[in-house]
């Protein structure tokens, strides 16, 4: 018996297969789409993910691995490694091992998986629209898992849905919709009612890296989908109370001016002030931070001559792609090309659609997602497994 294999039930009469290991494939899928709902420990990226992850893992072991996979596997654990140069405590070295195995998970997940595209395609669907109908649960005050943050909601934030704030929330809305596009399984529905998630999220940041994606509607097929949605939105924000639906926060934000923002809203000081310490260094890009992040980045606030003055002492960077090149330096930097390799991103043949995705899953990579969410990831490897379905379908035509 095969580690595929499974048990035989018989059902009126008729003997049917149950492969108990697909279907733990796809309860594994799952729970990688809702990595905040499940909550096991007092903290917000919940673990349960990583661990069946792990265990999918050790199930696939029969499937043959790329090298390239395997060169992503030895370059994780050196950055893993080369990261012990810090003074960390135990919780933050450990922290680093879901950051760095987390894609390597995935990427193997989707190189053995027992799961069909068609099944991968509609679970990423189907989780859009659970997110955005528990959002709208929140919007009536409905609440059934305690997700949201009364904190952040009496400041005038968003809704959180089923993650730990109102930017994760659309900052995943995103990540899930870019992976539907690099498939091509997206509908007008799908359009809709990310459109309607993004405006319950409230947060300018997410909504920031929604537009590349949004500007990929822009063509003559789709011009009058985007005119009907903004006409209903603008018409409903009239009819009803503009407040009631869009955020305070978000308002002030769109009416205030870039120093205004900076000088006032301490979540947008904080995550611009990240991004610049850590690309405005050539050193980064070569060996990496020196020091910690908490101490580097206190230095940084204290001693620059800048906007930028909100911040603490974690060692907790909020930027996934910062992070990487923070902790490994050039190793970060081959690290994240070895994911695009992987992926098969064709960089160089990329039409304007798959440009403007790229650059949406760009900016929500710069900011407050790791790589230790598996939301990151997931959209490379469904592009992985979208090229590997086309080159399978045109050889079959061609035999």
């Amino acid at each position: 018996m095969s580690y595929r294999e499974i048990s035989t039930i018989e059902i009126s009469g008729t003997k049917k297969s149950i492969s108990f290991t697909r279907l733990f494939y796809k309860f594994s899928f799952i729970l990688c789409l809702f990595p905040f709902a499940i909550r096991l420990l007092e903290r917000d990226l919940q673990p349960l993910y990583f661990i069946v992850l792990g265990i999918c893992l050790v199930l696939s072991y029969r499937t043959k691995t790329s090298s390239y996979l395997l060169l992503l596997l030895l370059t994780g654990l050196s950055i893993i490694i080369y990261r012990l140069r810090f003074d960390y405590e135990f919780v933050d070295i450990i922290r680093s091992l879901p950051i760095y195995l987390t894609p390597i998970f995935l990427f193997r997940f989707f190189e053995a998986c027992l799961s069909t595209s068609a099944f991968i395609f509609s679970a990423i669907r189907l989780s859009i629209y659970i997110y955005v109908m528990y959002a709208s649960l929140q919007l009536f005050g409905i609440d059934i898992l305690g997700m949201n943050n009364e904190e952040r909601v009496a400041s005038g934030r968003g809704f959180t849905s089923l993650t730990n704030e109102p930017s994760m929330f659309g900052f995943i809305l995103t990540l899930l919709m870019a992976s539907m596009l690099f498939g091509r399984e997206e509908t007008r529905l799908d359009w809709t009612i990310y459109a309607v998630g993004m405006l319950l999220c409230g947060s300018a940041s997410a909504l920031i890296c929604s537009i590349p994606l949004f500007a990929t509607l822009l063509s003559l097929k789709f011009i009058a989908i985007l005119v009907t949605s903004l006409s209903i939105v603008i018409l409903g924000l009239i009819e009803l109370n503009i407040e009631a639906i869009v955020p305070p926060r978000l308002i002030y934000i769109i009416q205030s001016s870039g120093l205004d923002i900076f000088l006032s809203d301490h979540s947008i000081n904080e995550r611009v002030g990240h991004l610049a310490f850590i690309f405005s260094n050539p050193i980064h890009f070569l060996i990496g931070g020196i020091h910690g992040w908490g101490s580097s980045y206190l230095e940084f606030l204290t001693l620059g001559n800048h906007p930028f003055f909100f911040g603490s002492g974690v060692n907790n960077i909020l930027s996934g792609i910062g992070g990487v090149i923070f902790d490994g330096g050039m190793l970060g930097i081959f690290y994240i090309l070895l994911m695009i390799k992987i992926s098969n991103l064709r960089l160089r043949n990329m039409s304007t659609r798959d440009v403007l995705i790229c650059v949406g899953l760009f900016f929500v990579a710069i900011q407050s997602v790791s790589f230790a969410n598996p939301l990151l990831t997931i959209p490379l490897a469904c592009n992985a497994l979208a090229y590997n379905e086309f080159f399978k379908k045109a050889k079959s035509r061609n035999l």
